[in-house]
């Protein structure tokens, strides 16, 4: 009798535990795609640009963690300053992590206007979904640096950027960037510090 009553105690508390609790339904972001591409304030690149002959900074500022209404992805949005020549320029990155990907743009500061270029990719890198992608290298040297997994990907389809070219890798982020004439940089990392 006493066994029955206990098993019978146990299946109402399982009752109730199942139906007290909260169904989000929201899609997480991958733990691998926070593992390589989720960086904090206090994370920095520092890049040397081949057409001014200076050096770029970029700055994570701030980041914020949100749940879309209409498709319930969690999406978690870092803005990345960026300064030329230690004055903030007049564009910044939006770095957007969703399920199982990244997808940036370079944002002007006013209110309404678009992106001038920007990608996106998924990661594992040969998850389908990174279109543009034109090689994965498993190791690359740049400045004299040697960077992880890296994928090299075509911009975004914005006007005049056929030609745009992103090096992202997974132990240092946006390692090479190769941008139009609107926005022309012409970036490669020569020094940084990721904080997770």
């Amino acid at each position: 009798m006493l066994l029955k009553q206990l098993n019978l105690l146990g299946l109402v508390t399982l009752l109730l535990f199942c139906t007290c609790k909260k169904k989000s339904g929201t899609i997480p972001i991958d733990s691998a795609v926070k593992e390589f591409y989720s960086f904090a304030p206090g994370t920095y690149w520092i890049y040397y640009d081949s057409l001014t002959g200076q050096t770029d900074s970029f700055l994570v500022s701030q980041d914020d963690t949100r749940v879309t209404s209409s498709s319930h992805e969690a999406i978690e949005t870092i803005v990345i300053m960026i300064y030329k020549n230690g004055v903030p320029d007049s564009v910044y990155i939006s770095w957007n992590l969703i399920e199982y990907g990244v997808g940036f743009e370079f944002m002007p500061y006013h209110p309404g206007s678009i992106g001038r270029c920007g990608c996106g990719f998924n990661y594992p890198y040969s998850r389908p979904g990174t279109l543009n992608a034109i090689n994965i290298f498993n190791s690359y040297d740049l400045n004299g640096n040697n960077y992880q997994t890296v994928l090299e990907t075509k911009g975004a389809d914005y006007t005049n950027t056929n030609n745009d070219t992103f090096f992202i890798s997974t132990n240092a982020g946006l390692i090479g960037i190769y941008t139009h004439s609107v926005l022309p940089f012409r970036l490669s990392l020569i020094r940084y510090k990721i904080i997770h």
